[in-house]
């Protein structure tokens, strides 16, 4: 008896399963390819920047670090199209929660162009900016966190610690 009403159950709920995940499948794919865009364009990023700063990479780091990316973002998309379709669309939790991890990886690929050039966009430099140019009545010394001449070595000291921690 138990058997039939297992069977029976599972028979009702295979069909919706199979429908969810299937407008789920088609609405992630699109998702991935604007990480795996936005993935690939930091990982070129993260090149120019160690070689403008002279940095060795290890290309095993390099690579864990972009496994790593892929595999939480795509855990991330996967999830957020889930709710999503599970929602019925009309929350657009997809689109939302996908622009915010875009939006990261943006600014980490900014982020990479500009350390070069002795520019290191952090939150607290974003905000000393921002609080420089307000009503605030913040002086230049309070504010000139931005660029420096120094910071370029600060910043190859910082990137070369990170990326070489096993050669030491």
């Amino acid at each position: 008896m138990s058997d039939k009403i297992v069977l029976s159950v599972a028979a009702g709920v295979s069909p919706l399963l199979a429908a969810l995940l299937s407008d789920t499948v088609a609405l992630v794919i699109p998702w991935l390819l604007v990480m795996l865009a936005a993935i690939a364009a930091d990982l070129v990023a993260g090149i120019r920047k160690s070689l403008l700063l002279h940095v060795p990479v290890s290309l095993s780091t390099a690579f864990r670090e972009t496994v790593g990316k892929v595999l939480v973002y795509t855990s991330f998309v996967m999830t957020a199209c889930l709710m999503d379709v599970a929602m019925k669309g009309d929350a657009n939790v997809a689109k939302w929660l996908c622009l915010i991890v875009a939006g990261v990886e943006v600014g980490s690929v900014i982020s990479n162009i500009l350390k070069p050039y002795g520019i290191s966009l952090s939150l607290q430099s974003i905000i000393r900016m921002l609080a420089r140019r307000s009503p605030l009545g913040l002086s230049d010394e309070e504010t000139a966190e931005i660029v420096k001449e120094d910071k370029i070595d600060r910043i190859r000291e910082r990137e070369d610690k990170k990326w070489n921690r096993r050669r030491k």
